[in-house]
């Protein structure tokens, strides 16, 4: 009897006494475990959003450039909604970087692609007609042919250098956009970017 009962102590005392790995498994805190590490399939995601959120505004840019834009017989509405789609863009664009460095990328990125369209490709493709600016020397027809000579007419005129200088007021709205889709001020769930993962991750 006393042999049995010593046993059964033994064995409450085992059932007791929590093992090695247990304590091990449950002994640290939430605080003092190690954040996951993203996988690459979530940093690869990241970074093609964070593109995008460059090219987008580039694109816009480039939208807003083409000289059709400019021209007296463009429709308004036409104009305003391409303004609003191209302001879209910039919004959009820095809630995708996820960082206050869009403020300047952001615009930097629209403006390069406004300048790429209006006097780089669209003289390659449909050439300049400087007959109606006055101060500048022009050909007899007031024409440049399409090529590479219209993009350096751009250059060498002066032409670009003062339109640019009169694009400090579209600067500081593209700077005010930006901080408005960076601060996620659209998104009450934050960034554009978590807020599309977590509807990836309902779905």
């Amino acid at each position: 009897m006393m042999i049995l009962h010593m046993h059964d102590d033994k064995t409450q005392g085992g059932e007791q006494l929590p093992s090695p790995v247990s304590e091990k498994q449950t002994g640290a805190p939430l605080e003092e475990q190690q954040p996951e590490i993203p996988t690459r399939p979530q940093r690869s995601r990241q970074w093609l959003l964070r593109i995008f959120g460059i090219v987008l505004p580039f694109a816009g840019g480039f939208l807003i450039g083409w000289p059709n834009m400019y021209e007296p017989e463009t429709n308004v509405l036409y104009s305003i909604m391409i303004c609003g789609v191209v302001a879209l863009s910039v919004v959009v664009g820095a809630a995708l970087l996820r960082s206050w460095w869009a403020i300047e990328i952001v615009p930097v990125a629209c403006i390069a692609g406004g300048i790429l369209a209006r006097y780089i490709v669209s003289p390659l493709v449909q050439g300049w007609y400087c007959g109606n600016i006055p101060g500048i020397t022009c050909p007899a027809s007031g024409w440049y042919s399409p090529g590479w000579s219209a993009v350096q007419a751009y250059f060498e005129t002066g032409v670009m250098w003062r339109e640019l200088s009169t694009l400090w007021p579209v600067i500081l709205l593209l700077i005010f956009l930006a901080t408005f889709g960076a601060k996620n001020v659209v998104f009450n769930r934050g960034s554009l970017s978590n807020w599309l993962q977590n509807r990836r991750q309902q779905r």
